[in-house]
């Protein structure tokens, strides 16, 4: 099967899929979901990183989005992006 263009409603960011989709025209990615935004402040639930110092309930700053990670500048100093289908953070 070949891929399948999808475009999120919200944000307009065109993804691919293997896997069938029916509803294209209602689809919204997991960022657009989530309520992210640029400027958003952030708290990290988890990472699936084993090398970063970030721990559970580190703040931080969206600084760029895009269909594979978002971009943040946490108040540690660190810049870990987070891939939304591996890590967990909320709006606060």
């Amino acid at each position: 099967m070949t891929d399948q263009e999808i475009i999120c409603v919200e944000c307009k960011i065109i993804f691919f899929s293997n896997k069938p989709f029916k509803n294209y025209n209602s689809f919204v990615c997991d960022n657009c979901k989530l309520n992210l935004k640029i400027g958003n402040r952030i708290k990290l639930i988890y990472t699936n990183d084993p090398y970063t110092e970030l721990k559970k309930g580190d703040m931080g700053i969206i600084t760029d989005i895009n269909k594979i990670q978002i971009s943040i500048n946490w108040d540690s100093g660190s810049r870990l992006m987070m891939i939304p289908d591996l890590d967990i953070i909320e709006v606060v």
